[in-house]
């Protein structure tokens, strides 16, 4: 409780003038209370993890060149991208560079792929098979963003593979540079 020390000092005209002492011991075990409250109630940040799309068990599934969407993302913030088989690809133009933005990059070619997919009746959107490529000077970040913008943008078929040393040959053919 708080408490007022009343001893006497010397009289100033006629008064005695008592010096005040307050107790703030109620004020700091208030205080510790709300602390205690404080720190009970609040949910820290729980740690996030990136849920990947596991295969099932059993037999492994055919998937047409027509649903594939290649990406090979290189040691800078740019991809190399195309559609089907690589060969194919190379000769008949379905290949470029993109970045990661989500509106005009490799979000941007997945979505259309997406939809020309619905549009050709070659199977829905979930059809897509993604698969990412990275070379050796690519970075974890990279590939993390790449299986972000699968996520974004609805894609549960992918996998991450190497990239053969064919692949690599037909790509420095063309004159290609993935850096």
């Amino acid at each position: 409780m708080a408490e007022i020390n009343t001893s006497a000092t010397k009289p100033s005209r006629g008064r005695v003038r008592r010096p005040i002492r307050i107790d703030f011991t109620p004020m700091v075990d208030l205080g510790f209370l709300l602390i205690t409250f404080f720190v009970f109630t609040t949910s820290l940040t729980r740690p996030k993890g990136l849920n990947l799309v596991e295969p099932m068990d059993g037999p492994p599934i055919d998937v047409g060149f027509s649903s594939v969407l290649t990406v090979i993302p290189s040691g800078g913030e740019k991809l190399f991208y195309y559609f089907g088989e690589i060969t194919e690809a190379l000769a008949k133009g379905a290949w470029g560079f993109t970045s990661y933005s989500e509106t005009e990059g490799i979000g941007k070619i997945i979505r259309e792929k997406q939809a020309d997919m619905e549009r050709k009746k070659a199977g829905s959107r979930k059809d897509l098979m993604l698969l990412i490529k990275p070379v050796e000077t690519t970075r974890l970040q990279y590939i993390v963003n790449m299986l972000d913008e699968a996520f974004i943008n609805g894609v549960t078929r992918y996998t991450i593979l190497d990239v053969s040393a064919s692949e690599m040959d037909l790509i420095r053919s063309k004159n290609i540079q993935l850096h």
